[in-house]
């Protein structure tokens, strides 16, 4: 498990970790650029690597609501998000 997976105490606690999420993204997307600079890659690839980059914040956001959904449903923010 990612820490940025794990169940946590506060809602202060799951906005730094989306937080760690959006940064790892970022940098993911800033990696492949610079590697697309650097070396030759198709634009399917490069189209592709970014749709799984994305895909992967997007699941990662969803685990950690879901791990965290107790303390979500508390402050009836579970179903919103």
């Amino acid at each position: 498990m990612m820490p940025y997976h794990k169940k946590v105490t506060t809602l202060t606690n799951i906005h730094d970790l989306e937080k760690t999420i959006d940064n790892v993204k970022n940098n993911r997307l800033q990696f492949l650029n610079l590697y697309s600079q650097q070396f030759s890659v198709s634009d399917d690839f490069k189209t592709i690597a970014i749709n799984c980059i994305k895909s992967t914040a997007i699941n990662d956001s969803m685990l950690l609501c879901y791990n965290n959904r107790i303390l979500l449903d508390k402050q009836n923010l579970y179903t919103k998000l």
